[in-house]
């Protein structure tokens, strides 16, 4: 599950405009273990908004939620609320900006969280000689589902 999933579970759930507030102390009574910090699931209840100013800056994110202002949300109907207010156009233009930065560090490039992990799994040894990527009972991998997600 996905700090997503697990906001828009929290507000079908409560099936009602919740706060941001709301939404935390939901997800972790449903989680205890707390899998996500709340600015995290902060940032995702504005990601996924439709209609958020600052809904651009996370392309990538699903949208269902219909920010209502002053931290407010509900779930969004394209049948009462229009189609989607954010800017198609901006949030295109947003993501291949985001896409094409990168950040340099020690002469190793990397664009997204994908290019990193490829340079992890590209240079195991230099995390730790001899290290190798995980293979068991014929399961090899670089990522695998825990109870945390």
């Amino acid at each position: 599950m996905t700090c997503a999933d697990a906001v828009k579970e929290a507000v079908k759930s409560l099936n009602r405009s919740v706060s941001t507030r709301e939404v935390i102390n939901y997800i972790y009574a449903e989680y205890p273990n707390r899998p996500w910090k709340e600015s995290t699931i902060s940032a995702h209840m504005i990601g996924c908004s439709v209609n958020h100013s600052s809904s651009k800056h996370y392309p990538s994110f699903p949208k269902f939620l219909h920010h209502l202002g002053q931290g407010r949300y509900r779930m969004y109907d394209p049948s009462t609320d229009g189609e989607r207010m954010v800017d198609e156009k901006l949030v295109d233009s947003v993501k291949n900006e985001q896409e094409h930065e990168t950040q340099d560090m020690s002469g190793v490039s990397f664009d997204l969280e994908r290019d990193l992990e490829e340079q992890i799994i590209k240079n195991l040894n230099q995390i730790e000689d001899g290290m190798k990527l995980f293979v068991n009972e014929g399961v090899a991998g670089r990522q695998f589902n825990t109870d945390m997600g």
